[in-house]
């Protein structure tokens, strides 16, 4: 499980598809590289779904954005891609720095 939950994380698909083969996921015979690559098209769907639907949600709620927000998005997206390609191993989610920070954010709150 922990396998997997990490392969969501980095997008790792073949060791996502592995990890449900071997956790008898799947009821027959798998292959796991065709497998993988349709994980990939269902999660690349999901995140443009996602980013679909939010345009959906701000114009029926008449939700706008002020400009610096959306630079400020697109850098993040592109600090995400750059990352990914850089240090493909790196999984910002569990970095000691962001842990260090949102842990800073915690204490502040309680004092």
């Amino acid at each position: 499980m922990e396998v997997f939950l990490g392969s969501i994380a980095t997008e790792e698909y073949e060791s996502m598809a592995s990890a449900l083969i071997e956790m008898d996921a799947t009821s027959t015979y798998v292959d796991s590289t065709a497998f993988a690559k349709d994980l990939e098209k269902i999660f690349s769907s999901i995140q443009a779904c996602i980013q679909i639907y939010v345009c959906e949600v701000s114009k029926s709620y008449g939700l706008r954005f002020p400009r610096e927000f959306a630079l400020l998005m697109k850098q993040l997206l592109y600090f995400y891609r750059y990352t990914r390609l850089l240090a493909p191993n790196m999984n910002m989610l569990q970095d000691q720095r962001i842990t260090i920070a949102s842990m800073r954010r915690t204490n502040n709150r309680n004092n």
